[in-house]
């Protein structure tokens, strides 16, 4: 289920905005003021879909919408997802595999804004886009239990670095531009 592993990999806090459209459905998670994840699936992923309702826009959570989506298993064979909103009401959800249906009701919440995380007025110079797989390996290789998590960019060895600076110590773990793991790396000095 590639729809469940998407979600795996923006997975990092327990809500999650749901934004479901004419053109498939978005997630957006964050976790502070400066750290976000989302994705979007294009309606073309699934097999049939249909939006009945004007677009939904509420908060969800995404725990429990993961739990209910792996019910049947990490790799089901053929699954069919129907999804039920109207505002004041649980989110509905039906999945049904080879007859069995099972059947979900996710509370939902009103969203909190969501943050721009806007950047304009800074001269972007260093562009990293990696791969959700390798992000996720690095946050758990980590020790999360530490205070402080840095993330630093080193334009002249083309690396960025992740540091978890704790009481006990800190660990860092350096990303080059290897296929695996980037898809692109444009890395240069900084203009003020």
């Amino acid at each position: 289920q590639i729809f469940t592993r998407i979600l795996i990999c923006i997975h990092f806090s327990e809500k999650s905005i749901c934004f479901i459209s004419t053109r498939g459905l978005k997630f957006a998670n964050f976790l502070s003021t400066s750290s976000s994840s989302s994705c979007f699936i294009p309606k073309q992923m699934f097999e049939v879909y249909r939006l009945v309702v004007e677009d939904i826009y509420c908060q969800i959570n995404l725990t429990l919408l993961l739990e209910f989506l792996q019910i049947f298993g990490s790799s089901p064979s053929h699954v069919t997802l129907l999804i039920h909103y109207r505002k004041h009401i649980p989110l509905q959800l039906i999945l049904e595999e080879n007859g069995v249906v099972t059947e979900c009701n996710l509370s939902t919440d009103h969203p909190f804004e969501l943050l721009d995380l806007n950047f304009g007025n800074v001269s972007t110079l260093c562009h990293f886009v990696m791969k959700p797989e390798g992000l996720k390996d690095i946050f758990n290789d980590l020790d999360m239990n530490n205070m402080t998590l840095e993330v630093a960019i080193f334009p002249e060895k083309q690396i960025l670095r992740f540091i978890s600076i704790g009481v006990l110590g800190h660990s860092q773990i350096d990303i080059s531009n290897h296929p695996d793991m980037v898809e692109k790396m444009q890395l240069c000095s900084i203009h003020e």
